[in-house]
């Protein structure tokens, strides 16, 4: 086997393993959120948990600002997690959220809420940071989305990428 295609199947087998490994720590996550808040793990086509309405009313929340989200049993919940910083081919740059147009829109008529994650794998603690936002308030929050044009699209339809210092604009986040 020549060096070019022994080098071709190194790579895929390395994005694999980190796309493998990605997932696995997505799905890790999410699991955990779901024990920091009175959520259960649903993975439906367009979000990944609701809300419940069993929870402990003494138990303390990492943010404030889930508490009027959680009286509203079965509210669907888009998880959306990214790196705190990722690797470039420059160097490095904070951490996106990619959004897709045709679940967005799903959120909005369905009043579900995006809960925004962000993580550092190599810390003790991977979750720094975590906001509930409900998806018909996110330009309002998080300022105007671009979702690209159709070049960009894919079967799940029009992307958008959001940095995370636009979701957290007030907090420090590594």
């Amino acid at each position: 086997m020549s060096g070019n295609v022994q080098t071709a199947i190194n790579e895929v087998q390395i994005r694999e393993e980190y796309q493998s490994s990605a997932k696995f720590f997505a799905n890790k996550i999410e699991e955990d959120l779901c024990n920091r808040f009175p959520m259960e793990l649903v993975r439906d086509s367009y979000f990944d948990a609701t809300f419940h309405a069993e929870h402990d009313p003494y138990r303390e929340f990492d943010t404030t600002d889930a508490i009027d989200l959680m009286e509203a049993d079965g509210t669907k919940v888009q998880i959306k997690g990214c790196l705190v910083w990722t690797k470039t081919a420059n160097g490095r740059r904070r951490g996106r959220y990619r959004l897709w147009l045709p679940d967005h829109v799903r959120l909005v008529e369905d009043d579900a809420v995006y809960l925004f994650v962000v993580y550092d794998p190599t810390a003790p603690t991977p979750i720094q940071k975590t906001r509930f936002i409900r998806a018909r308030d996110l330009e309002r929050v998080a300022g105007r989305v671009t979702w690209m044009d159709a070049t960009h699209s894919t079967k799940r339809g029009k992307p958008a990428n959001v940095v995370h210092t636009r979701v957290f604009p007030d907090e420090e986040v590594a």
